[in-house]
């Protein structure tokens, strides 16, 4: 056990280290709202949406959002690698800060190959890191990259099924599309206020002790999480998204493409269908901390599901492509700055210390858990939390490989309801 001598000096240390990461974060935030932002279309698909679109673009524009927009032609240019450069070009030439990626584009395909388990699935890391390099296989399928993860900017897709689907009512890909900007357009123009909570759900389907302890921490969090719950059942999750409007979402569950997990029964099983037909997304922003969630190249999955759902307010979701989690990813929460901003700001800050090693034991500690972006936590949790963390070389290693699979869907120039300016907040009288 920890001397109290040590424990104090351990608390002075990390305080000291946070409130200077937050010092930094609140600085660049200054300046990285107004960074211009690239939107690239597909051009077939672009004169089906052009009456939705253009009012985005014209939405990011009142907001203070220099836009680039691009048309992109599959046929002349169907290359990643050709869009890697457009986006670095962009990178380099205008700063900007993120891309929104609208229909069928071209992006790199990863393969995970983990004891006897093979998956495939896009990697849109590839086109937020322009300095790293990407291991590939024979195959040209991307199995790693040589360095720790570094985001030059965030790219997000919006990408809907291309073949009618009953899941989402029978709508073309371009209907889905233009529903999608309908619902973003009435979030920007204040129309559709949401609360600003945050809810965290656990798929409760495994009996091992470490997702016990993951338990036992979330709980020891309530007061950061408004609502909490876990459950076994997956209509008690469709009761609960639906029950609690809130401006974010983080569920936890053991997942494939297309399915959630509650149990390791087929009569828990949550598919991507129902999540399409009957769920009542009330969260704008989502966390799927859910294998391979938001693989978007299949038109089952759950990320589209959430994003295009026929109940759904998702508005932007970080998620995976692969087998991973967000776990490791801290709660990006209401400071003032866009969704995508947010996740740049978590992956790059810890860079910019010079007392790496104390960083590196700090991040394995604090990013065990989905809420560290929170500088005002409870200290004797986290301090009870430090003695259960096995600092191994192992440990070190697993927690600092970063999931090539992370993905963005939807938009992640959209901030939290509370601090969009120009909106009444809710609750408030707007004759006042």
């Amino acid at each position: 056990m920890k001397s109290n001598k040590t424990t104090t000096v351990l608390i002075l240390l990390i305080k000291s280290i946070f409130l200077t990461q937050a010092l930094a974060i609140n600085e660049s935030q200054k300046t990285d709202n107004i960074k211009p932002v690239t939107v690239i279309i597909n051009s077939v698909l672009y004169p089906n949406v052009k009456i939705t679109v253009d009012r985005y673009l014209e939405d990011l524009k009142n907001e203070g959002y220099k836009v680039i927009f691009h048309q992109w032609d599959n046929n002349a240019h169907p290359d990643v690698e050709e869009l890697k450069n457009l986006l670095n070009s962009h990178h380099k030439n205008f700063q900007i800060q993120g891309a929104v990626l609208i229909g069928k584009l071209p992006y790199a395909l990863g393969k995970e190959v983990e004891d006897n388990y093979i998956e495939e699935g896009p990697i849109e890391i590839y086109l937020m890191d322009f300095k790293n390099e990407f291991i590939k296989n024979n195959e040209g399928q991307i199995t790693e990259a040589l360095n720790p993860i570094k985001l030059d900017i965030w790219v997000s897709r919006i990408w809907a099924p291309h073949i009618k689907n009953s899941s989402f009512d029978n709508k073309s890909e371009a209907d889905l599309i233009n529903n999608y900007f309908e619902k973003n357009h009435l979030y920007r123009t204040c129309q559709s206020p949401v609360p600003d909570l945050k809810i965290n759900f656990y798929a409760n389907n495994d009996s091992r002790q470490r997702f016990h302890q993951i338990i036992e921490y979330l709980n020891s969090w309530k007061n950061f999480y408004q609502y909490l719950e876990k459950s076994d059942y997956p209509e008690e999750y469709l009761d609960f998204v639906k029950n609690n409007p809130a401006q974010y979402l983080h569920l936890i569950s053991h997942s494939k493409s297309s399915t959630h997990a509650f149990q390791f029964s087929e009569l828990a099983i949550l598919e991507s269908t129902t999540i399409a037909e009957r769920a009542h997304i009330k969260q704008p922003f989502l966390f799927l901390a859910a294998c391979s969630a938001c693989k978007f190249s299949n038109p089952n999955s759950l990320g589209t599901a959430y994003l295009f759902g026929q109940h759904s307010s998702a508005l932007v979701i970080a998620g995976m492509t692969m087998p991973g989690n967000l776990l490791n990813i801290p709660f990006i929460h209401s400071n003032s700055n866009s969704f995508g901003n947010n996740i740049i700001l978590h992956f790059n800050s810890l860079h910019k210390f010079p007392f790496s090693y104390i960083f590196d034991v700090i991040k394995i500690i604090c990013t065990s858990h989905p809420f560290t972006r929170n500088i005002s936590f409870g200290w004797d949790a986290f301090l009870e939390h430090i003695l259960l963390v096995d600092l191994t070389e192992e440990t070190l290693i697993h927690s600092f490989k970063f999931d090539l699979g992370f993905t963005l869907l939807g938009d992640p120039t959209l901030k939290p309801y509370i601090n969009m300016d120009w909106c009444t907040p809710v609750g408030a009288n707007k004759d006042q």
